[in-house]
């Protein structure tokens, strides 16, 4: 099966491109291919967007399913953020759509934010949940027209092993070699964190299973279980038996913070997650 991938070299998306390169045809289109060669090597196809022919060459690809991950998160909200957000996370798909709408594309699966929902309805936190959620109806326009299925994965927070970025749990579990307290808000966020491993089987199900998918699908991809950052910093505790070194109530709260962030998994009537918290975390030691 021919696959294509945007956002390869990110978190998420190095581990799915190393899962399905063996078992089938992978393409990844990238920004920096020299970056991506030091990660894939020669085990996929590469499709630069820097390359003057990107159209043309997207346009002659024969892709089954699509993997949509690339884009761009920041909370921060000047004009210059803004106007990068607007081109990554809505003109840059908007691009891959229109360059693939005459295709034989089976299976268009999406990443989104579950900033931009409170539970299954549309309710965007910030001004980087709104370009995720305005994305959406770009990809809805595309799907009305066209044949292909469209598969919405609304990820909570991932984590797991070799993440550069820097979330939550990673500052928690970094705290534990820090000579400084870590300041932290009052860490009573309630959150639902998703191991990157069941992410990347959940992807894999996407494509054996699209047959039997209705031709617009949402999955909330979370545990459905909520957990505060401070009871967070008590498993990392537990499991590692090293206490984080945190001063809670240090910065205050973000704007607009979503509290609670806990994905309704009552709407999933076909996949679970399967990785409890405690074994994720132990698999980053």
């Amino acid at each position: 099966m021919n696959i294509l991938i945007t956002g390869a070299t990110g978190f998420i998306g190095k581990y799915l491109t190393k899962s399905l390169c063996s078992n089938h045809v992978v393409t990844v289109v990238v920004r920096d291919e020299a970056k991506a060669r030091n990660t894939f090597g020669n085990s996929v196809k590469y499709l630069s967007t820097n390359s003057s022919s990107f159209s043309d060459e997207l346009k002659s690809l024969k892709v089954d399913v699509v993997f949509h991950l690339a884009g761009n998160s920041s909370f921060n909200e000047t004009s210059e953020v803004c106007q990068q957000l607007i081109e990554d996370n809505i003109q840059f798909g908007t691009l891959l759509l229109q360059g693939l709408s005459n295709s034989n594309m089976k299976l268009f699966v999406n990443f989104s934010s579950s900033l931009s929902f409170l539970e299954n309805e549309k309710h965007a936190t910030n001004f980087y949940a709104s370009t995720k959620l305005a994305f959406t109806e770009v990809l809805n326009y595309f799907h009305s027209k066209s044949r292909f299925k469209v598969v919405d994965l609304v990820l909570y927070a991932v984590y797991g092993k070799g993440d550069t970025t820097k979330r939550a749990i990673n500052y928690v579990i970094d705290s534990i070699e820090s000579t400084e307290p870590l300041l932290m808000s009052p860490g009573n966020q309630q959150l639902d964190f998703i191991h990157v491993d069941d992410v990347i089987k959940l992807c894999g199900f996407c494509i054996d299973s699209m047959d039997g998918f209705e031709s617009f699908s949402r999955i909330h991809v979370g545990t459905g279980i909520s957990t505060s950052l401070r009871q967070l910093a008590v498993i990392v505790e537990n499991e590692m038996g090293v206490k984080p070194n945190i001063t809670w109530g240090g910065i205050p709260y973000r704007t607009n913070e979503k509290l609670i962030n806990v994905a309704p998994v009552h709407l999933n009537s076909f996949w679970k997650a399967e990785i409890k918290l405690n074994e994720g975390i132990l698999s980053m030691k």
